[in-house]
């Protein structure tokens, strides 16, 4: 094994811990895991979601396949999925409760700018 075999190797491997710490936190929080406790459910979801758009965070910066899709059963319903190499796994997620306000890549930056700049003040 050459230094450059090595290296991959721990990043590799310092990126699969890296996911399966935010995939252990979805897992222990998350209600709908069969047995979950069922209790605080609406902030425990809250807490999933976020964990999960993070999961979806590193393993986009990992290189494994993730995104969403709808589901025809439930087009109310996006699914968050992430390809791990032992397997798909997937969450329902609760879709944009609002719709789209006509805004342009321009607006949007301009919106940016702006939130970024009285939350720095």
């Amino acid at each position: 094994m050459t230094p450059a075999d090595s290296k991959s190797t721990f990043v590799n491997l310092t990126n699969a811990v890296g996911l399966a710490h935010v995939l252990a936190a979805i897992e222990a929080i998350d209600p709908s895991v069969p047995g979950a406790e069922q209790v605080d459910t609406d902030q425990r979801y809250l807490v999933r979601n976020g964990l999960i758009y993070n999961a979806l965070s590193v393993a986009t910066r990992y290189g494994y396949p993730c995104g969403f899709a709808i589901d025809p059963a439930e087009p109310d319903w996006p699914v968050a999925y992430i390809d791990l190499p032992n397997g798909q796994v997937s969450w329902y997620l609760p879709a944009y409760p609002g719709q789209w306000d006509g805004h342009d890549a321009i607006a949007k930056s301009t919106r940016i700018r702006a939130y970024v700049e009285r939350a720095r003040s």
